[in-house]
């Protein structure tokens, strides 16, 4: 009995790796095990008929990979254009495993919470919220993205088409505002 308790214990009190980032005005924080490289922005082709927030696609290692701008994707209006210094994380989603990458305001410090820290995490609607939880932080909030909710169904299934089809949704002549 007392080794199940323990389990317990220590299962909630997990502590895991946190990388602060903003979304222009939007304080938020993401497992860094799930953040594979942090890079500038390179070219990207645009893909027609999906979100404004998904600004693009690259070709990663032979795999097409979806950009979002996060600050898009969590209602955040556009502010300023992109540069080559304009920070892009590429990640993995929680449960899926599907790669994407972020566009990011800014990058801050690695952290470390406890799974108790993590607050609210009832109040958020499950797969369907970008966040997962909110936690604070040197008196600030963050909210804890909830990766698999960051890329809608339409962008998913870029990956279930085939390459003919996904070069069939390409258009080079697609320009954004």
């Amino acid at each position: 009995m007392a080794s199940t308790l323990g389990s317990f214990h220590q299962h909630f009190n997990k502590k895991q790796l946190y990388l602060e980032l903003q979304a222009q005005s939007i304080a938020c924080c993401l497992l860094v095990s799930q953040v594979n490289k942090i890079f500038s922005l390179m070219a990207l082709t645009p893909v027609a008929k999906t979100p404004d927030y998904l600004v693009g696609v690259f070709n990663y290692h032979g795999v097409s990979v979806p950009v979002i701008d996060l600050a898009m994707r969590l209602g955040e209006t556009k502010d300023a254009a992109y540069s080559i210094n304009t920070t892009v994380l590429l990640c993995n989603t929680l449960d899926a495993g599907i790669l994407f990458a972020m566009i990011v305001s800014d990058i801050g410090n690695i952290i470390t919470l406890n799974s108790t820290e993590l607050q609210l995490v009832q109040q958020f609607p499950g797969q369907s919220s970008p966040f997962s939880a909110i936690c604070q932080q040197a008196k600030q909030s963050r909210f804890v993205l909830n990766t698999d909710a960051l890329l809608d169904s339409s962008l998913t299934q870029l990956y279930t088409l085939s390459p003919k089809e996904v070069n069939s949704l390409i258009s080079h002549d697609f320009k954004r505002d």
